[in-house]
């Protein structure tokens, strides 16, 4: 067996059709090819290359036994010259440790570390680094060590270049695990620290079960956090835990999903170019790193080949428009103008709180909080028997009274796309053959709606909001319209908000 692996050692070429010049295989490469081979061999393929048994066929041996395989593995690879020393010590460290069970996991580890070590040498690095360098995202003395370090064979894993980056912090979560309030307030701390201005002069945590999530045995639970900065609350709604069946699993929480989030409404209040982005680290350690959107795009680089980024970061939002005063003062004029008049008091309560515990990044987000007043679905809908009739009544809600019809008609069933749609309003009918591609809606449905309300009310019309992944429309009246179009308050398609 070892012949074989020297043979691969040794060549590395393979013919190229477009230059007659030799392919030099990569040593990451054949650790790809070995990972394709060891997943996808059947038992006879599996006796022809020596490959160990899969999990299932190997838990009867004893654990020193499997141990003792996965290193004659290890040592094979690193005789080959397939793996530096540093990928050998990390194998031989994690083996001992029973983390592989079989040699695939320990064949994927060595091709995901060798990867990394390929794309970490000066050669390659080089390019993204002097991008971050001159986006200001690491100073000129960092990437100076950066590039020694990675001449010296000094990197072995992309995290290896996190501690060089401005504004980045690594929270570590394995000391601080649970639901205590310590390890909220330590969280928060850590997290505040990272980019100048973020910093609190109070914070109170509340659990909250979320009932749009929650059905039945499956009850959902948010984290409500609300930071006090300058006499001004900032809150933010983040998904925390979940029961099953009155089972729940509080011991593996770590952190609030997106905590960071609550700090993002402090930067878009204060009008900072910058975010709060996550970055991956691994399970026990939480990365936060403060971007411009201009930084972001730079550090989200990728090159061909590569398994992954060198720095795996969350996408946010940089619009700026909609401060919290903002907020109020829309929320405030809207009212003003009628889009609440048919919510109750306990609705209008609930959509308030929706707005002030979720990022608002446009003002169709605001409406978008309230029940019953903006309609929006992806055309990609689905396949149900009766959908149709459900997507006009929920039409009907939006229209605030102003769309309601009567005997509605849906024939549409998954073995039926070619169906009859239509309604009864105003003593009239309406109707029209439809056809339904897979899980995606006839938009001519929305068309004949269209064009029933334009016969029957002269008074207003449904309008199309931005950002839409398909249909997204509010019933304005006309003046409701203007008022809106003129002071600025909603972001019709095709045109910008100042």
């Amino acid at each position: 067996m070892t012949d074989r692996y020297d043979e691969m050692a040794k060549g590395r070429q393979k013919p190229s059709a477009i230059s007659e010049e030799p392919y030099h295989w990569s040593d990451y490469e054949l650790l790809g090819l070995i990972v394709q081979a060891k997943q996808f061999s059947t038992s006879g393929t599996s006796a022809a290359f020596d490959f160990s048994p899969m999990p299932g066929s190997s838990r009867h041996l004893p654990e020193a036994a499997i141990r003792s395989e996965i290193d004659s593995f290890i040592t094979l690879l690193y005789s080959a010259g397939l793996i530096s020393d540093n990928t050998r010590d990390e194998l031989v460290s994690k083996n001992n440790c029973n983390e592989f069970g079989w040699q695939l996991n320990a064949a994927n580890y060595a091709y995901e570390v060798s990867n990394e070590e390929y794309f970490l040498e000066p050669w390659k690095l080089k390019r993204f680094i002097y991008a971050l360098d001159t986006t200001k995202v690491m100073t000129d003395e960092h990437y100076r060590e950066v590039l020694d370090r990675s001449a010296n064979g000094q990197l072995h894993h992309f995290k290896d270049l996190l501690p060089y980056l401005d504004f980045f912090t690594a929270i570590p979560l394995k000391e601080h695990t649970g639901d205590s309030l310590g390890a909220l307030n330590y969280l928060y701390a850590a997290a505040s620290k990272v980019f100048p201005g973020l910093q609190y002069d109070s914070i109170k945590f509340r659990v909250q079960q979320d009932r749009k999530e929650s059905v039945d045995d499956f009850v959902v639970y948010n984290m409500i956090t609300t930071l006090w900065r300058k006499g001004r609350a900032f809150t933010y709604a983040s998904f925390y835990t979940a029961d099953f069946k009155g089972k729940s699993d509080k011991d593996s929480i770590l952190c609030p999903d997106q905590f960071y989030q609550v700090f993002n409404k402090i930067l878009a209040d204060i009008s900072s170019p910058y975010r709060l982005h996550s970055v991956t680290i691994d399970p026990r350690t939480f990365g936060i790193i403060a971007l411009t959107e201009q930084q972001f795009e730079q550090l989200n680089w990728t090159y061909d080949g590569a398994a992954k980024s060198y720095v795996q970061v969350s996408f946010e939002h940089y619009t700026n428009k909609i401060t919290q005063k903002r907020i109020g003062e829309a929320l405030a004029l809207y009212d003003s103008i009628g889009l609440f008049s048919h919510l109750s008091h306990m609705e209008k309560d609930s959509g308030m709180k929706e707005v002030e515990q979720n990022q608002m990044n446009n003002y169709s987000d605001i409406l978008k909080s309230f029940k019953n007043l903006v309609f929006d679905i992806d055309l990609k809908y689905g396949v149900d028997d009766g959908q149709y009739r459900q997507i006009t009544k929920q039409i009907a809600l939006a229209s605030r009274h102003r769309f309601l019809p009567k005997h509605i008609i849906d024939t549409y069933a998954y073995e039926n796309k070619h169906f009859r749609y239509g309604f009864t309003l105003n003593n009239k009918k309406y109707a029209a053959f439809l056809y339904q591609e897979g899980k995606w809606l006839d938009p001519k449905f929305w068309e004949l709606i269209e064009k029933a309300m334009e016969e029957n009310d002269h008074t207003g019309k449904f309008h199309n909001i931005y950002p839409s992944d398909g249909l997204t429309e509010i019933y304005l009246t006309d003046e409701q319209f203007a008022f809106l179009k003129e002071h600025h308050l909603l972001e019709f398609l095709g045109e910008e908000v100042e």
